[in-house]
């Protein structure tokens, strides 16, 4: 006869579990705020290179590019409507774990 072995769960600590999920939520926020600010500055930059007709400029250590960037994709969405059938043939699933706190 084999004895079927069971893995003992952990005891889970809700303290120290809140205090992570809190912790996380501070630095998601204070992310989001770092990045507003940084997207404010890119955005000022950018006004005065285009009122100046600059594509690049080179400041202090840095060069700085903001220009056209002309790139090509496939239209999945499209071919779906069009050629179903097609678009179905080719498909691949796959699966991921998602993390997520709400």
């Amino acid at each position: 006869m084999t004895k079927a072995v069971v893995k003992k769960k952990k005891k889970i600590n809700i303290e120290r579990l809140t205090e992570l999920i809190r912790s996380i939520k501070s630095i998601e926020q204070t992310k989001k705020e770092l990045e507003a600010q940084a997207e404010e500055a890119k955005n000022e930059i950018k006004e005065v290179m285009l009122s100046n007709g600059l594509e690049e400029m080179d400041i202090d250590v840095f060069t700085v590019r903001y220009k056209p960037v002309v790139t090509s994709r496939f239209n999945s969405t499209e071919l779906k409507k069009v050629n179903p059938e097609l678009y179905a043939k080719y498909v691949v699933e796959s699966e991921s774990m998602k993390f997520t706190i709400t």
